[in-house]
């Protein structure tokens, strides 16, 4: 008498296959750093905070439209890629020698960053992590062993991939409104103040060149009006900076431009502000910006800056097209 079908065998081959597949994932899942945790699903419902050695500290977070800096200034996207590339991926190895551990452990709890991932308000997991050139990539749970760590392919570059400072992950685009949003740009410069003007737009009309007292031009050329409004579109600062006593200083002596934006929901000011050398001269590469309404400090380069910082005189009909 059959006690099973033909097809049992068969049956059993499939039960162990997936069994098989089943501890394989767990032993997969076991391996990365943070779990099986999934950055880039449903990102709104994590946080990540990075601390240093010299007690820095950034919270990084998602609004339901953008990640956020300190829950208040917009990240560089890039580098938010990569942050949630790297700690999706990121897998334990080999633990280091057992004779190394301890030195190993006082540099990486020194030297190291400590990322702490939340869900929803609850701790996930944290870890050390730190490079070490001669070994590679390290890392630790809190007073755990330390690991090597692997990337599952990434490239890593500790420099350009964790922060502590929070300037590092601010976004380096300053105008972020769209630019047929754009209802009044005005430029003001302090050492020719008759060479500051304004353009106002309303709804798509054609722009209106005036100084900055609303005075007419008798006749302005409005390609190069519309060519110079298309600018805003694509400008960069090098990199945010933290903001103090000497930049308050700069802001206050050594104030060059000014440029504000508006939009129908948004105004933004910058201050384009010299640099000084060791020399007393001002720096002609390079140059302090401040954004007034969001309070934040940059080093920007006058070369992607120029093409903002025209003359009154550059508008006007039969001005020679920069």
């Amino acid at each position: 008498m059959r006690i099973f079908p033909k097809k049992t065998p068969f049956f059993l081959l499939a039960v162990l296959i997936l069994t098989a597949a089943y501890f394989l994932c767990r032993s997969n899942e076991s391996k990365k750093l943070f779990g099986n945790i999934n950055l880039m699903e449903n990102p709104e419902r994590y946080s990540i905070s990075i601390i240093s050695d010299s007690s820095m500290a950034v919270t990084l977070s998602y609004n339901g439209e953008q990640w956020l800096v300190n829950n208040a200034y917009e990240a560089n996207e890039e580098r938010i890629e990569n942050l949630l590339y790297l700690l999706s991926h990121v897998e334990w190895l080999n633990p280091i020698p057992q004779n190394m551990q301890e030195s190993v452990t006082r540099k990486l709890h020194c030297k190291g960053f400590l990322v702490a991932i939340n869900k929803d308000d609850k701790l996930q997991g944290k870890a050390y992590i730190m490079e070490e050139s001669s070994v590679g990539l390290l890392g630790a749970a809190k007073d755990g062993e330390v690991f090597l760590l692997g990337t599952g392919g990434y490239e890593f570059d500790i420099l350009s991939t964790l922060s502590a400072e929070p300037a590092f992950w601010c976004a380096n685009q300053i105008f972020t409104f769209p630019i047929e949003s754009l209802r009044e740009v005005c430029v003001k410069h302090i050492a020719m103040p008759g060479e500051s003007f304004c353009i106002h737009l309303d709804n798509g009309s054609k722009p209106v060149l005036t100084t900055l007292n609303d005075t007419l031009p008798q006749s302005y050329d409005e390609i190069l009006m519309k060519r110079y409004l298309t600018y805003f579109g694509n400008v960069f600062v090098d990199k945010m900076i933290a903001g103090g006593a000497g930049e308050q200083h700069a802001l206050k002596n050594d104030l060059q431009h000014v440029i504000q934006i508006t939009s129908p929901t948004e105004t933004c000011t910058v201050a384009c502000i010299g640099l000084k050398t060791p020399e007393g001269n001002y720096d002609t590469d390079k140059f302090l910006l401040y954004h007034y309404e969001k309070n934040r400090w940059a080093l920007a380069s006058w070369v992607r800056f120029d093409l903002l910082l025209k003359n009154y005189s550059h508008f006007l009909k039969n001005a020679e097209s920069l």
